[in-house]
């Protein structure tokens, strides 16, 4: 694990943010926390999931952590996820994958894409990478990490510890 202690009072260990997974899904943690210390850990800006009802298309599930600020979650909510380009490519990707925003829109489409100049860029957002946790005929459930406005995406250095975040999240 390549990390960060930021904002965390010490440094929290990457075994007790996946511990905080386990604790999230029994009930007893609220998701924001191990998501905030993931996003510590890893320099993001963001840390959320999704769930889908595929047959009516409504929200089933939705948690976020770390640094972003609730009125961006709010302004997510009320408009901007009904323009966010990334969701076509993420929910496109295999299960067995990851989307990394940077490697579908360019840095000409960011400039001119409502989407990032009206809402993610002024809130400090910036690149996500997300996967597929669970996919049914049912149901979808997405992670998205994010990285924040002047940081770098996640990239392949990063993947050993995507791919222990995917498990286990998947797994609680």
């Amino acid at each position: 694990w390549r990390f960060r202690c930021g904002w965390i009072d010490g440094c929290m260990s990457p075994d007790t943010v996946i511990s905080g997974f386990y604790a999230a899904a029994a009930g007893r943690v609220a998701w924001q926390l191990p998501f905030g210390d993931l996003a510590g850990l890893l320099g993001l800006w963001a840390v959320q999931v999704v769930g889908i009802d595929k047959r009516s298309t409504s929200l089933l599930f939705s948690a976020e952590g770390g640094p972003v600020s609730p009125q961006a979650a709010i302004d997510y909510i009320r408009h901007f996820h009904a323009i966010n380009p990334r969701i076509a490519p993420a929910i496109a990707t295999p299960a067995d994958q990851w989307m990394h925003c940077h490697e579908h829109l360019d840095e000409q489409f960011v400039a001119a894409d409502p989407f990032f100049q009206e809402f993610l860029i002024p809130h400090g957002g910036r690149y996500m990478s997300a996967t597929k946790l669970l996919d049914t005929d049912e149901s979808l459930f997405m992670l998205g990490l994010m990285r924040g406005n002047g940081s770098t995406p996640l990239g392949a250095a990063d993947m050993p510890v995507l791919q222990q975040v995917k498990h286990h999240l998947s797994q609680a």
